[in-house]
């Protein structure tokens, strides 16, 4: 949750900066799918659930439910010969599948989704402290917004590593 925020508080800065202005485009389309792309990291690992729980049906229509909001999104988007608002179609609705996918998985396990919800409270609290430090970074140009996002992601990095070293 943590990076995917800093990527959402100033990727077109950073890769404009990184990259090249050429890029800050690029930066804005990541912007649009980073939600996409952290429900990913939690949902994905999740689906063995439906394997070991034997519920592959459930997870074959979780399956075809996100290729059809995906296929829709990209044919929406493709109507309206615009980028940016296809590539957030696309970010929508790939949100929306893992987040069924998250939710059928937990059902599955037997797990209480409100507890899920709540284990990733701390996370997504950090990932606000970080955005907000780089977002406010971002407002003094492509450097102050690099810096502001790599010094935030090292800063954090010991605090993740402690958190791993508990959960041994």
């Amino acid at each position: 949750m943590v990076p995917v925020a800093g990527v959402c508080a100033a990727a077109p800065e950073v890769f404009g900066f990184l990259f090249g202005p050429d890029w800050a485009t690029a930066g804005q389309y990541a912007v649009l799918i980073a939600p996409w792309i952290a429900l990913s990291a939690v949902g994905s690992p999740l689906t063995r659930v439906f394997d070991v729980t034997e519920r592959q049906r459930t997870d074959l229509v979780v399956n075809f439910l996100m290729l059809a909001l995906v296929g829709g999104a990209l044919c929406l988007g493709r109507s309206q010969n615009e980028p940016a608002q296809a590539i957030l179609f696309l970010g929508i609705a790939g949100s929306a599948g893992r987040v069924a996918q998250i939710i059928a998985a937990l059902r599955a396990a037997g797990q209480d989704l409100g507890a899920a919800v709540l284990s990733y409270a701390r996370p997504i609290l950090e990932g606000i402290a970080l955005f907000s430090v780089v977002r406010i970074a971002a407002e003094f140009g492509s450097l102050a917004a690099t810096v502001a996002l790599g010094a935030g992601l090292l800063l954090w990095l010991p605090f993740l590593i402690r958190r791993f070293r508990r959960l041994q």
